[in-house]
């Protein structure tokens, strides 16, 4: 449990490696939100293990969920 005010690029690198690489293997894949602690050591990280990302956009999200509810009517 990481309080947001202490995440940074060091402690986001950390879990990463410890806790989805260490026991999951490598992914194909992650969604970002685009935050400073993706920078930096995380963003080498990724690059390194050829992780690619997808930048999560919760607005747009939003927006497909209510399309997708409005088509179920």
């Amino acid at each position: 449990h990481f309080e947001l005010s202490v995440l940074n690029s060091k402690k986001v690198t950390e879990f990463i490696q410890t806790n989805i690489i260490c026991r999951y293997g490598v992914p194909h894949e992650i969604i970002l939100d685009n935050g400073l602690h993706f920078k930096g050591e995380t963003k080498k990280l990724l690059w390194q293990f050829n992780i690619n990302t997808t930048n999560h956009h919760p607005t747009v999200l939003k927006q497909m969920e209510q399309l997708r509810l409005q088509t179920e009517m």
